[in-house]
This record gives C-alpha cells, structure tokens and sequence, in this order.
C-alpha cells in the first residue's frame, strides 16, 4: 500500500475507535466528577445525561478536539509502522 492509503486506513481507524469510545470516556469523567451516590450504574447515569441533557449531545461534547489529535496521530501511527515493519522484512531478508 501507499504511505496515503496507510495513512487514510489508520486515520479511518481513530475515527471509528474514538467514536465508539468517546462516550465511555464522558461517562467515566462523570462518574469522576459527581459526588458519592449519585449514579447508582452505567444505566442511570446514561437516563439521568440522556434526561437532563439531551439524547446524544452530552455524550460527543468535545468530540472535535478528539478527531484532531486521533486522526493524524492515528494515521502517522500505522503508516510508520508499516514502513518499519517493511525495513525489518528487508533487512533480515538478506
């Protein structure tokens, strides 16, 4: 593959993770911040966001901030693996 493909496949990647995990992210700084008692588990806490702040909403804020630091870093990640990866191939080859 091309450094591009890699880079863009890598990228794909920390979108699709961060996207699946951001929301755990928010929840856990809740559970955090909240005082003793006041979520009695992840299914109340999600009713009690969901009811007070909207549906969605409170579980992506700050969600930008993420894809601009996950995407590239991402992206580079994989790319300079692949390249290492195929210098190692090459070298122990001869």
């Amino acid at each position: 593959m091309k450094s591009y493909q890699l880079f863009l496949a890598g990228a794909g990647s920390g979108l699709a993770s961060g996207f699946m995990v951001f929301p755990l992210d928010v929840l856990k700084t809740r559970f955090a911040a909240a005082p003793n008692g006041a979520y009695d588990g992840v299914i109340d806490a999600i009713k009690k966001i969901s009811k007070a702040e909207g549906r969605v909403k409170p579980f992506f804020n700050g969600f930008q901030a993420t894809l601009f630091s996950a995407l590239p870093s991402s992206g580079i990640n994989l790319m300079t693996y692949e390249f290492f990866k195929l210098q190692a191939i090459n070298y122990y080859a001869q």
